[in-house]
């Protein structure tokens, strides 16, 4: 085998290894949050222990981004495989639990406004995303609880949704903003999605 074949075989090789890294294993825990001027947003969805992927910026800085840059954004921290983000437990544990730090300290955070984005995995078309003004539970000095429920009309007895958190908050006077995504569903573990039942009459969202 001459040296070009082998060259070629082992680039190969490693775009076959980057590409099983990169689009098998996940989102690698040192990737899946990031800081700005040390600044933190920490999430523990329910009681998975997977972590959402989470992107903090300055609220200026994100403002100012393309449409483009957003959806890349979005893109990232949709996770980059089935399985990849955390999900919501409705019958166990329906919370989101905030807290943030700064140089690794936990803080507290002024002015906390939330918006949550629900998108039904089994729509019916016509359906649309929900906007909705999250309201948070204070837990202790430094740690919120997000309460969440079902946001959109169920179809089948088990459902799945994607909520987009977004959450604008200020640390020594400073503006950021940090976006993740979590699913959440009413399925029990080890439920076979593949069995789901058609409702007979479909549920409109939890009040």
């Amino acid at each position: 085998m001459n040296k070009q074949v082998r060259y070629f075989l082992m680039i190969i090789a490693l775009a076959l290894v980057s590409f099983v890294i990169t689009n098998v294993m996940g989102t690698a825990d040192k990737k899946r949050n990031n800081q700005v001027d040390g600044v933190k947003l920490i999430v523990q969805a329910s009681k998975d222990q997977r972590k959402p992927i989470v992107r903090t910026y300055k609220k200026s800085v994100y403002d100012g981004l393309s449409t483009l840059e957003v959806a890349k954004i979005y893109e990232e921290i949709s996770g980059k495989r089935e399985g990849d983000l955390p999900c919501i437990d409705l019958l166990e544990d329906p919370k989101v639990y905030f807290s943030f730090k700064k140089e690794d300290q936990a803080v507290q955070a002024q002015d906390i406004h939330l918006e949550v984005l629900a998108k039904n995995y089994n729509s019916r078309g016509e359906d649309k995303a929900q906007k909705i003004k999250g309201q948070l539970e204070k837990v202790n000095d430094t740690t919120y609880a997000f309460q969440s429920r079902r946001f959109t009309t169920q179809y089948e007895k088990y459902f799945m949704e994607e909520l987009v958190f977004k959450l604008s908050y200020h640390i020594d006077g400073v503006e950021y903003f940090s976006t993740f995504i979590c699913l959440q569903s009413n399925a029990p573990d080890g439920t076979d999605f593949s069995k789901n039942e058609e409702l007979a009459q479909p549920k409109e969202a939890d009040k």
